[in-house]
Parts: C-alpha cells; structure tokens; sequence
C-alpha cells in the first residue's frame, strides 16, 4: 500500500533521515519506534508532504506521490495526526472535525463521516458544542484523530499519540486505535512507548539517528536488548512521577519538600514542567505558596 525506499530528507543543510525505506501492507498496524530525535516526525512529514525529500521515492497504492503538495495527499487517502494534537481552541469541537474535511466536497459525505467519527469517540458527540480548547489533553487526542478520520482515509498516520497522556488515557487511545484497525484502516504508528506500540502492531521498524536499524515482527522487534533497555528508559513521565501525583510529600513546619524520582532527568524540561503543573493542581493553594 505504502512503500517509501531510500529517501534522504531533512531541514535545509541539516540531513536528517538516510536512506530510510519501509514499506506497509494494506490492513496492517506497522509500528515506527525510536528515541527522541531519531528522525520519526521528520519520517512522517516528508510521507504527507509537508516537507520535501531530497532523494528517494514515495510510492501509494502503486502510484508515486513524493512531489504532491500536502493537501494532494490528503486527498489520495492519507492523514497524519500530528505531535502535540494541535487544536482549534477557540472552535467547537464540531468545527474542529469539519475542518478534517476540507477536502471533502459533498454535504452528505461529511456528514456521514462525521457520524462515522461519533460512534468511535461517543465522547465527541456528547460535547460536539464545546471549545476545543476546554479538552483534557486525553480529550484533545480524542478529537485529532477524529479529525483526521473526517477526509475518510485509508492510510493513518499518528505521531507520538501518548505523548504527555496519563496512563489510563493512554491504554483508551490504543483501545481506539487497535478499534480503527479492526475497522480496516491502515496505521502507521510513530511511537516512543515502545512497549505499548509493538503490543498492538504486527510488524515494527526500529529508527536510529535518522537510519532504520531493524525491521521485523513486533515480537522478535521486542525481544532485542537494545530495544528492551529503550522500552525501560522511555516510560511514561506520569509513570515516573505517580508517587508524586499521590502527594508523597514531606510537610516541614512552614514549607515541605518534595521527592521526585531521579529518571525524571531523562524528560525534557518542558515536558517535565507540563506534569510539575498538573501537581500543583492537585494541592490546596496556600500550601503550594508556602
């Protein structure tokens, strides 16, 4: 269905991806997995034509699409869900699925779509009316791959979906997804929860420093040391820090301290900021003040 070979690709002077080739069958969940800045998102952009390859070729449903501006390729079949989710705060979630179907031209379609969308995220439905930007990221996740369910593809591609997610909301967003692939839709997963992503996809790449590693099926993929150790180091931040989500604090007099794990130091800053937020919204404000 999908089959990109050799494709060299990155930001001006700076190569990130090298001779970079995969291929996935229609009907199949293939796993992308890899450390962060292994070149994932930038293996995903140049798929949808957001950004240009230098070399290479990209080829869907037999027919090449490397030179296809980014909406062309929406319109061939493919959608990306991006890192990060990405909504339109200030619109409605209705509005936010409807802009997924700007490529969609007849009425009814898009409102067949739309229901279509309703009945995998009952969820969407029920608050249809309100702000996006109101969502828990869990939520937001929700309505992106909604989203980029509206064009009706039949190739999806995720990146980073778990991302900053708690792990309750994170095993509902792969419920959702072995959901879509019972469905019939094709997934291209991007993951750094390595653990999670090769449980529910047949066949797995491993991306190293811009370079495919190791191919194969996700359990033969899971059984390799290396991949063992980064499926350990790239636990869920909210995994780290759930004793400190419990309020394992130590009250001294007038201020108290707070313990938090060492592996912490493994997360980018900012995403450790985002979850340092979360726990200030668990205590009463006058003692975080203290």
């Amino acid at each position: 269905m999908l089959e990109v070979n050799n494709i060299n690709a990155g930001y001006e002077r700076i190569q990130v991806l090298w001779d970079v080739s995969l291929k996935v069958d229609k009907g199949e969940l293939v796993a992308i997995v890899g450390a962060n800045g292994a070149g994932k998102t930038t293996l995903l952009k140049t798929i949808a034509g957001i950004l240009r390859q230098t070399s290479g070729t990209i080829s869907f449903e037999n027919r090449s699409i490397e030179q296809l501006p980014a909406h062309s390729v929406v319109a061939r079949g493919i959608a990306l869900v991006p890192e990060g989710r990405r909504v339109f705060p200030y619109m409605t979630v209705k509005e936010n699925l409807e802009m997924g179907a700007y490529t969609v031209k007849n009425s009814e379609t898009v409102q067949e779509n739309l229901e279509w969308v309703y009945d995998i995220f009952p969820k969407l439905k029920e608050r249809q009316k309100q702000l996006a930007g109101t969502f828990s990221g869990g939520e937001q996740q929700m309505l992106v791959i909604g989203r980029a369910l509206m064009s009706r593809p039949r190739f999806l591609m995720l990146d980073e979906p778990s991302l900053g997610l708690q792990p309750n909301i994170v095993s509902n967003v792969f419920e959702s997804l072995q959901k879509l692939h019972s469905e019939g839709v094709t997934i291209l997963l991007v993951e750094q929860n390595v653990r999670k992503s090769l449980a529910i996809a047949q066949r797995g790449y491993v991306l190293e420093h811009g370079r495919i590693v190791m191919s194969g099926d996700s359990e033969t993929i899971m059984k390799d040391k290396g991949v063992k150790r980064d499926a350990q180091v790239h636990t869920s931040p909210w995994e780290l820090l759930l004793p400190v989500a419990k309020l394992n604090i130590t009250l001294m007099k007038d201020s108290f301290l707070m313990y938090i794990p060492m592996q912490c130091i493994r997360f980018p800053y900012l995403l450790f900021q985002q979850q340092l937020r979360r726990i200030k919204s668990l205590l009463p404000g006058d003692l975080w003040e203290k």
